[in-house]
């Protein structure tokens, strides 16, 4: 039901001439699935996260072609992988995939962020996909990791946590969405929504009831 009533938020959110950000998942996918089918003119939408290396498990690049198909978007594709080896190779090709693409500027016109937040275990599809290790989603957890937007993971203060994973990340990072008009989170599990909710890009949260009672117990 989530997906229904975040379908319906965003129908009225979705105008002419904007720019939407979405990344890869089971929340944007299950979502787009609940859009009115349309063309809207002028609508663009940017991918904001790199890819799995394989169709399946809700692939980034296969959740801005459906987008772009449900509405008749045009759409900018984030072509690399999700994480790459290192440090270095992040800032390379980070740099080769901003220039080429001109990504960057289109993340400031954007004015709509679709996206779930990731819970830190090892039943993540970036497990299953083989991007990241079950020891490493371990090493993940043990320093704090509670939750993930975007690949970016974060502790329960909404803070990055210091671990190689978000050094190799291929992502517009999340403080670069901060003065985004409309950032719309769907998820729920009150850990990781709370966390997220710290983090300063979130305005609207759809959750289910469960969650929601217990952010206002809290």
């Amino acid at each position: 039901q989530i997906y229904k009533a975040a379908g319906i938020i965003l129908d009225l959110i979705i105008k002419s001439g904007i720019t939407v950000g979405i990344g890869g998942g089971n929340t944007p996918a299950n979502t787009i699935d609940h859009l009115s089918e349309r063309v809207v003119p002028g609508l663009q939408v940017i991918q904001l996260v790199g890819g799995l290396g394989s169709t399946g498990y809700r692939n980034a690049y296969d959740v801005l072609q459906k987008f772009s198909q449900k509405l008749g978007a045009a759409g900018t594709y984030f072509p690399a992988p999700l994480y790459v080896r290192d440090i270095l190779s992040r800032d390379f090709l980070l740099k080769e995939v901003f220039d080429s693409t001109g990504l960057l500027k289109k993340v400031k016109e954007c004015s709509l962020v679709l996206s779930g937040v990731g819970t830190a275990d090892t039943n993540h599809i970036y497990v299953k996909s083989g991007f990241i290790s079950a020891e490493e989603m371990n090493e993940i957890k043990e320093a704090g990791g509670v939750g993930d937007i975007f690949g970016q993971y974060f502790d329960s203060r909404g803070k990055l946590i210091d671990h190689p994973i978000n050094r190799r990340v291929m992502a517009v990072p999340l403080e670069k969405l901060k003065k985004t008009k409309e950032f719309v989170l769907v998820g729920q599990g009150t850990v990781k929504i709370k966390a997220a909710l710290k983090i300063g890009i979130v305005t609207t949260l759809v959750t289910d009831y469960q969650t929601a009672i217990e952010l206002m117990d809290e």
